[in-house]
């Protein structure tokens, strides 16, 4: 179930920077962030109002270390690039630059035990697959360029702003 779920979540967060991208060419990419953000947030309060405990839980935020709140800092710095980097990279690129993102930093946490995660040993297998992510990256990005047109669909594209190559 977990796996299903995860995958779901994966295609709602392919789906995130190109809708946010939208957005924020009407707004600015900052303001558009933060609308995303606000949207999510009544979201989450009226969900959290309803399930085990309410908003009463809120009160045990002293408790936690203070490393642990900046999660929704992190979030909203992600928000942001990715709605700007996916008007370069194409959403599947930026995907692939995430991900890459995402399995560097992940190892560094296994295997150092960091931000409450327990201590894993990272072997061979694992060390190698973080260290082709990037040249993965590099590749998805050269055979994928994403697209910039200007104009109505169906309009011709001016030569200079058919195709615009992200560079690793």
């Amino acid at each position: 179930m977990a796996v299903l779920l995860g995958v779901g979540a994966g295609c709602l967060v392919g789906m995130q920077a190109p809708i946010n991208s939208r957005l924020g060419k009407a707004l600015g990419s900052v303001q558009a962030a933060s609308f995303s953000f606000l949207v999510g947030t009544v979201a989450l309060v009226l969900l959290a109002s309803v399930v085990r405990g309410g908003l009463g839980n809120l009160g045990q935020l002293g408790r936690v270390p203070w490393w642990a709140l900046v999660g929704g800092l992190l979030g909203g710095v992600y928000v942001t690039v990715a709605l700007v980097a996916v008007r370069t990279l194409g959403a599947s690129g930026l995907t692939a630059v995430v991900i890459a993102g995402q399995l560097a930093i992940s190892v560094v946490i296994d295997r150092f035990g960091l931000l409450g995660v327990a201590r894993e040993h990272v072997g061979v297998q694992r060390n190698s697959a973080s260290r082709c992510s990037p040249w993965a990256c590099c590749w998805w990005c050269a055979s994928s360029p994403a697209r910039r047109r200007r104009g109505r669909p169906g309009d011709p594209v001016p030569a200079s702003a058919r195709v615009r190559r992200a560079r690793c």
